[in-house]
């Protein structure tokens, strides 16, 4: 039972490690502006740093929802007819999609309340230049 416990610990943490770097370059550029040598901040630049972190927990949303949509596959596969891991399995996927569900319906009741306000008259109001 203990080799399958470590088994389990690897096939959780190596997907996850290898995502590490391409979220450590993408949050590289987090603001914009200030140093030296830059302009000054303004309030575009605060919304763009807002977008720049929305984005960035899209991301991690997609991955961690990809990756627990995978390890619920797996601990469905492992189970071999055992109800008990199968239930927690289907439960597990049910979790994840329910997640991914409810953050894009939150995404979209903010598009449509912008889109409400008008703040689409200008373009689309997530595609922030400054």
């Amino acid at each position: 039972m203990k080799r399958n416990k470590k088994y389990f610990l690897l096939v959780l943490t190596v997907p996850f490690l290898s995502f590490l770097p391409l979220q450590a370059i993408h949050a590289a550029g987090l603001i914009p502006c200030g140093d030296a040598g830059e302009n000054p901040c303004t309030l575009c630049d605060f919304f763009l740093m807002f977008k720049k972190i929305m984005d960035w927990g899209m991301d991690i949303l997609f991955i961690l929802a990809g990756m627990g949509i995978v390890i619920s596959g797996i601990l469905y596969i492992i189970s071999t007819g055992d109800p008990g891991m199968m239930t927690k399995a289907k439960g597990y996927l049910k979790l994840c999609i329910m997640g991914v569900v409810i953050v894009l319906l939150a995404w979209l009741l903010v598009n449509t309340i912008m889109w409400v306000l008008g703040a689409t008259r200008t373009g689309i109001w997530y595609n922030i230049s400054c």
